[in-house]
């Protein structure tokens, strides 16, 4: 027997068996924010038994878990994957066309759910970067005018208050030039129009990050999570720092003007993406996984 744990509320009810039961506790962990933090580290290592392990993925989380004393026989490393056909047959033109867009007008792309701040853990913006993403076209529109932002998510578990913020800090800093479009189930069909997507989170795993790339477009991704494993400076993509909109700013104008360069590391970006992220190939993984700890 194996116990699976892939959600909160699974891990919670893992937790029940205790560390000493014998039954082998599998926690497949959906993302680093936790081991950022002390305690909620030293709670996950704390409370497992010797038969427990742990399905990390990105490395960044992998490598942690092994910082932590744990054997590299109880740490496994699977991505999340994607359905790589989901994103073979979208073209041009559809969100430009919605949003009454020229084609030669400048487009920047953020997609991710607005999740408010955890004051618990000392955060003051959102998790996902939004307001760094709003400050940072503030700034590129100084140099570049007649820039626009399109947000793709609305507000994660009804927190619509957040998100309200979200929308009048927007329109504080960028008036009319920020676009928000709510949650869609058609994201696929709308990456094809942007002239680069960003991804300025603050905690992460590999995020959207994969779909943008997929999608070929050119990606910019803060240096955190699992970033890194797919977004590779100067090879697939650009990384900056979390919490920086004015490196931001400056790596959004960098891609802008130089597109030819920027596709260039989109498609091999994408090429990373359909080798690593291949869901078949992820869901193998997963049950050669399975078929170890039994």
């Amino acid at each position: 027997m194996l116990f699976i744990a892939t959600s909160l509320e699974q891990r919670s009810q893992c937790a029940s068996l205790g560390r000493t039961h014998g039954t082998p506790r599998l926690f497949q962990v959906p993302g680093p924010l936790h081991l950022e933090h002390k305690f909620f580290r030293e709670l996950d290592v704390g409370t497992a038994g010797p038969v427990d392990r742990w399905v990390a993925s990105c490395q960044w989380t992998y490598d942690r878990y092994l910082n932590e004393g744990i054997g590299k026989d109880r740490v496994f490393l699977s991505y999340y994957g994607i359905d790589l056909n989901s994103f073979s047959n979208a073209y041009p033109g559809k969100l430009r066309c919605e949003l009454g867009l020229a084609s030669q007008s400048p487009l920047i792309g953020m997609v991710a759910y607005m999740y408010p701040p955890k004051h618990y853990l000392g955060q003051k913006r959102g998790l996902k970067g939004h307001e760094d993403l709003i400050d940072a076209v503030a700034l590129c529109r100084q140099r570049l005018p007649g820039i626009k932002v399109v947000f793709i998510g609305g507000a994660w578990n009804n927190t619509t208050g957040y998100e309200r913020t979200i929308h009048r800090y927007a329109r504080q800093r960028l008036g009319d030039d920020a676009i928000f479009l709510g949650t869609r189930n058609d994201v696929n069909q709308l990456y094809p129009d942007l002239d680069v997507a960003v991804h300025p989170s603050h905690s992460e795993n590999l995020g959207g990050a994969g779909e943008s790339l997929l999608s070929c477009i050119p990606t910019i991704a803060t240096n955190v999570g699992g970033f890194p494993d797919i977004v590779i400076p100067n090879q697939t993509g650009w990384l900056v720092p979390a919490h920086d909109p004015v490196r931001l700013a400056d790596t959004i104008i960098e891609v802008l003007r130089d597109p030819l360069h920027a596709k260039r590391l989109a498609e091999a970006g994408r090429e990373r993406v359909r080798h690593l992220l291949d869901i078949r190939e992820n869901a193998s993984q997963i049950k050669e996984i399975y078929d170890s700890v039994l």
